[in-house]
């Protein structure tokens, strides 16, 4: 069974906005950014909110945006737990750099500083771009496991084939490394989770997707 990613229904968007609105952590974080004047109002714009499934598993997701999208906050929640996260994209020396943070118990925490340069931009579109799942549908079938996304991410997912976006690469890396350590291995989930990152703060739905599928 592969992943699906489908627009959530208007109740559920309230849900998310609601929990957002009440949510300590995001507060810290959006007035943080306040009072060092890296933005300049705290109304946001719904950037995308969205459903995923994976056999019984479901995601909801919605990305937000602050100043222009200079910021943003991810917030993603599962019937077990909820994950956010927060990005800024800074000037700093006439170059854009984009920091990203983690927002856990009313504490944040920076998990990922990167150049907002060309190179990743592009990247961020080729992701957005890369609709396709290119995943064995006959091997997902005899197997019974999902292919989760591209030709690398999932446990259905082994190649062959050249990753079709950074977040499969990132996979492929990810299964490379459970061949060297062992399958399971938990060094290796944490360096597929680390990876993915700059593109989870992002707000990047198959980083989103992998992510949480790895989740310990």
């Amino acid at each position: 069974m592969t992943s699906s990613a489908v627009k959530i229904e208007e109740y559920e968007l309230l849900y998310l906005m609601k929990c957002m609105e009440y949510n300590k952590g995001i507060r810290i974080f959006v007035n943080g950014l306040m009072r060092q004047k890296k933005i300049k109002s705290k109304e946001y714009t719904v950037i995308k909110a969205e459903k995923i499934k994976i056999k019984d598993v479901e995601l909801l997701f919605i990305v937000v945006g602050l100043n222009y999208n200079k910021a943003k906050v991810v917030f993603i929640k599962s019937k077990q737990y909820c994950n956010i996260f927060g990005s800024i994209i800074e000037d700093k020396n006439g170059k854009e750099i984009m920091k990203g943070y983690k927002i856990s118990n009313n504490h944040i925490k920076q998990i990922v500083s990167k150049d907002y340069d060309d190179d990743f931009k592009q990247d961020l579109k080729k992701l957005e771009d890369s609709e396709k799942y290119h995943c064995g549908k006959e091997k997902i079938r005899k197997k019974g496991i999902p292919c989760l996304y591209g030709n690398w991410c999932g446990p259905g997912c082994s190649g062959p084939g050249a990753p079709i976006s950074p977040v499969d690469a990132c996979c492929k890396a990810h299964d490379i490394c459970y061949g060297e350590n062992g399958y399971f291995s938990k060094s290796c989930d944490d360096k597929l989770i680390h990876c993915l990152q700059p593109y989870v703060v992002q707000g990047n739905k198959w980083a989103i997707l992998i992510s949480n599928w790895f989740r310990h």
